[in-house]
């Protein structure tokens, strides 16, 4: 999961992106954005520091969350602020960068991915973990 400000412009992020792409197998790559930030992720199975390797490489925002917490996180839904309007919209999904997968995948965030409706293909994809019942999600309230 790579975490971008959304001052860095599209093209930037997705040269980046592409040059890890290939240095370190991934598969394809779903951006995505809504106004202030862009997420990024692939499906490719990787071990923890493989991916602070990866964060690292790409000058991802959320590298510090990752080394702390061992994971990474990505909003799915809007933001409501304390006066009940919506301060950030939902991330939706603005580019895949395609790629030839090798290896081992996600099953949890790809069944995640099919839900949300993502055109996700299972091809050439040998899957590991549980399913998607097993992923976690968190509703944070902050006051």
């Amino acid at each position: 999961m790579l975490e971008f400000g959304g001052w860095r412009k599209i093209e930037e992020i997705t040269g980046v992106i592409k040059k890890v792409q290939r240095q370190y197998g991934l598969g394809d790559v779903f951006i995505f954005g809504d106004g202030n930030r862009f997420t990024a992720f692939s499906l490719k199975a990787v071990s923890r520091r493989r991916a602070e390797k990866i964060l690292f490489a790409t000058g991802s925002m959320n590298l510090n969350a990752c080394k702390k917490y061992g994971c990474t996180f990505m909003r799915v839904g809007k933001t409501v602020g304390m006066n009940g309007k919506v301060t950030r919209r939902e991330p939706e999904l603005i580019r895949v960068l395609q790629s030839d997968l090798r290896g081992q995948a996600s099953r949890t965030h790809f069944e995640f991915l099919s839900s949300l409706g993502v055109k996700v293909s299972g091809e050439k994809m040998e899957f590991c973990g549980a399913r998607k019942e097993r992923l976690e999600f968190v509703h944070a309230v902050i006051e």
